[in-house]
């Protein structure tokens, strides 16, 4: 009797990983498909932005080089035209109050996954 339902949390338990993590990577792939400068760009590099109130680098997919160099400029200066915010369960790359982008911290590993939802190249 006891097995039925240990086997019913297990599953339980299984398939909510599952949903979140595919709920995870669909943000991810709505998120960095299109720049956060401009909506009407699809992005085609990657890049790293470092955000000194969380001590954090975070990986951005952007359209073009001048995109990195704005929004690391507006968080330097803290002229609230782009924002880091943490918004329910995750870091988000805000222009002008809008949500544009979902952030990860810089490793390897979210680093190949950015590359393998956008196709883009890292920028040099």
């Amino acid at each position: 009797m006891y097995d039925i339902y240990i086997f019913i949390i297990i599953i339980t338990f299984i398939l909510i990983i599952y949903f979140y993590r595919k709920r995870d990577y669909n943000i991810l792939k709505d998120t960095h498909m299109r720049c956060p400068c401009n909506d009407k760009m699809k992005t085609n590099i990657i890049s790293f932005i470092y955000y000194e109130p969380l001590n954090e680098l975070f990986i951005l997919s952007l359209s073009n080089r001048e995109c990195i160099r704005d929004i690391q400029t507006s968080l330097y200066n803290r002229d609230n035209r782009y924002n880091i915010k943490y918004d329910i369960d995750n870091y988000y790359l805000f222009n002008n109050n809008q949500k544009k982008q979902r952030l990860i911290v810089y490793n390897d590993n979210n680093l190949n996954l950015i590359k393998d939802i956008t196709n883009n190249k890292i920028m040099k």
